[in-house]
């Protein structure tokens, strides 16, 4: 239990994204809620999305929400006036029910911002 805390305790103070792994009911939720919660994104919303309950349509809407940058949304002419939604977690519950179009969505959109930041 110790190691954890201290593996929770070094996940606050790292801005890398944060993979927890474990059996269900292990405490994975809680855990990534403690990480936002004591990082320095805390003011920002912790998102979380059970990819095995929500309808795959609606998980895309939803993600597209979440991972797209506002002036991408704005120069759309077509797109519906939705918030953008900028998560500072987005935690995802049963994360292998994901359909792999999913997956390859939020991997773009995690290496568009890590090669941001690299720039900056």
């Amino acid at each position: 239990m110790i190691r954890v805390l201290e593996q929770i305790r070094l996940a606050c103070s790292s801005k890398v994204t944060v993979l927890l792994h474990g059996a269900s009911g292990t405490g994975k939720e809680h855990a990534a809620r403690i990480i936002h919660f004591g990082s320095k994104g805390h003011n920002r919303s912790f998102v979380p999305l059970d990819c095995r309950s929500i309808p795959p349509r609606e998980l895309k809407q939803t993600l597209k929400r979440l991972l797209t940058e506002a002036d991408e949304h704005t120069a759309e002419s077509d797109a519906p006036s939705m918030p953008i939604l900028q998560p500072g977690t987005l935690y995802l519950k049963n994360v292998e029910s994901l359909p792999r179009d999913l997956q390859l969505m939020i991997l773009e959109a995690f290496q568009q911002v890590s090669a941001g930041s690299h720039h900056s």
